[in-house]
């Protein structure tokens, strides 16, 4: 299963990577994350780890992520597995100009066993669902940088 979705945000590609870096608080702007825990220190660097709880169509799934990929300015890459399907979350950032950047958001599944293969092959009607959600995350992203770029996401 691969799924993909892009956002344009309206703030520099340094400031979106900076906000995306922060996974601590990626469940402040994800709406399925519920909670997360960094397990080791020093943010988003290759091998850092944590767990995760998301909330799907009701359903809450605990999971442990790991970094596999970073380049600054231009995203990052992490893993995760659940069920016997291996998952890869990549957000790919593109300069559009002084102020705009597309982040894109890539998803990949692949059944690592045959539960794995049985769940991603049950999934196939949910597609559209799943993509729907993608969507619904991805424009609460972008929301959320743009607020904090604009100044409205400050504690003041």
């Amino acid at each position: 299963m691969k799924l993909s979705h892009s956002v344009v945000v309206e703030a520099p590609a340094a400031f979106c990577f900076d906000c995306l870096a922060r996974i601590e608080d990626a469940p402040r702007y994800m709406s399925i994350l519920k909670s997360l825990r960094m397990l080791t220190p020093g943010g988003a660097v290759v091998g850092a780890r944590w767990r995760e709880t998301l909330e799907i169509y009701g359903r809450r799934i605990n999971l442990e992520a790991t970094m596999v990929e970073v380049e600054r300015p231009k995203g990052y890459k992490f893993k995760t597995a659940y069920r016997g399907v291996q998952m890869g979350l990549a957000f790919d950032l593109t300069s559009k100009g002084p102020q705009k950047t597309a982040v894109d958001l890539h998803l990949e599944g692949v059944g690592s066993t045959l539960v794995g293969k049985l769940a991603l092959a049950s999934a196939k009607p949910f597609i559209e669902r799943i993509r729907a959600t993608a969507r619904q995350e991805m424009d609460g992203l972008k929301l959320a940088i743009e607020n904090e770029y604009n100044g409205l996401g400050d504690d003041d």
